[in-house]
């Protein structure tokens, strides 16, 4: 299980999530394929601003048929950004439906060991909350990253082929933002599972006082549970504020980024103008596509939010589907049986139960159609050895 804490790759998750993926992977790959088209209509967009603008300043009239070339442009750009969003949502949808069967599927057929090792409100928790982040990851987390990834790398070349020295000295400010980003999303990754472990605690608690609503009315402890609920909210709110503290430096990293590099480029650019050593044209497009870049920038950081999230999430639900039960079918289970013989008998059967051992050396046979009353003290076993004969529990030694 600790491998399984550990592992968050990106390899490790898409080979988690393949077999839930495989059936509408289709959707993904025509979905994805729109938004490539998308973000090559988008970067056409300011070609087509400068060639009018250059066509104004020549006194040319074919600034008319560029102005609705954009036109044209941007309704194909709408049509298939509504086609890849809609791909890639339902696409998120019909996997988080997919991994809550199976999840469930798995829940019920894991024995007694298990769930009364795990608490109702943790996996209630998981099922809901975290199976929620892994579908954000995989429907606008996926489908915004993809975006935003191909624009950067469109917008880049587009702004070498107009000004390089322009985009060089745009670049100069990419590496320390990486690194801060990269430190700031692992720390993202931390508090996020803290806060979601002080969660789990709140939907254990919830589920166990409205559960054993009895004994808290028959004991009159509502004050107790009360202020024992109010401590856990708060430790909930004080870690989601430190996950806070950390995912808002980074969309303020990037608007500083944006609002120095839009000073830039008019104290160089405008220079470059004046100087005629770019066009008017050339310098409108070059600020179109740092505009353009604002809301990718800012943006990349909730999709690496949303990366984090969701991954932390699906190495809380792998948790799941690698637990395997104690209790299982193996090589001796006979399937073929379709009757069986009424009499149960105990030979020599021992059992053991958090390092205790709470049956020694039982024997014993009951006939047919006979009833046999067992009694004894509180915590001698009754209840254990009950549960052994429609097999809640394995006997750790005889049959």
């Amino acid at each position: 299980m600790a491998d399984v804490k550990t592992d968050r790759s990106v390899l490790s998750f898409v080979r988690g999530i393949q077999p839930f993926a495989r059936p509408y992977l289709w959707k993904y790959v025509v979905g994805l394929s729109f938004g490539l088209l998308v973000q090559f209509g988008v970067i056409l967009g300011p070609y087509f601003i400068r060639r009018a603008i250059d066509a104004i300043g020549s006194g040319d009239g074919g600034y008319v048929y560029w102005a609705m070339g954009l036109i044209g442009l941007w309704a194909v750009i709408a049509v298939l950004s509504w086609a890849q969003r809609r791909l890639s949502i339902v696409a998120s949808r019909e996997i988080e439906y997919e991994i809550r069967r199976a999840l469930f599927h798995k829940l019920v057929h894991l024995d007694f060991y298990f769930h009364a090792r795990e608490r109702v409100g943790d996996l209630m928790n998981k099922l809901n909350t975290d199976l929620g982040a892994v579908r954000d990851l995989l429907g606008p987390g996926l489908n915004m990253g993809w975006r935003i990834a191909w624009f950067l790398v469109m917008a880049a070349v587009a702004m070498f082929l107009v000004n390089v020295t322009l985009a060089a000295w745009m670049l100069v400010a990419v590496p320390p933002v990486f690194f801060v980003m990269r430190y700031l999303l692992s720390l993202i990754h931390r508090r996020y599972r803290a806060a979601q472990e002080v969660f789990d605690k709140i939907s254990t608690f919830a589920q166990e006082n409205f559960s054993g609503i009895r004994v808290v009315k028959g004991f009159a402890i509502e004050d107790r549970e009360t202020a024992r609920f109010q401590e856990l909210n708060r430790q909930y709110i004080a870690r989601s504020l430190a996950l806070a503290r950390v995912e808002g430096p980074l969309h303020a990293m990037m608007s500083l980024l944006m609002g120095a590099a839009a000073v830039l480029v008019l104290w160089l650019g405008g220079g470059m103008v004046v100087r005629e050593q770019m066009t008017l044209g050339e310098f409108v497009q070059f600020n179109t596509y740092l505009l353009q870049l604002s809301w990718p920038l800012l943006g990349l950081g909730w999709v690496m939010g949303l990366w984090q999230r969701g991954m932390t999430s699906w190495v809380r639900l792998n948790e799941l589907f690698q637990a395997e039960p104690r209790i299982a079918d193996g090589p001796q289970t006979d399937f073929s049986i379709r009757s069986y013989a009424p009499e149960v008998r105990f030979e020599d059967v021992r059992l053991e139960l958090g390092g205790r051992e709470v049956l020694s050396g039982l024997t014993l046979t009951i006939p047919a159609g006979r009833t046999l009353g067992i009694t004894g003290r509180t915590g001698s076993g009754k209840t254990m050895l009950a549960r052994l004969i429609p097999r809640i529990l394995e006997p750790t030694g005889g049959r």
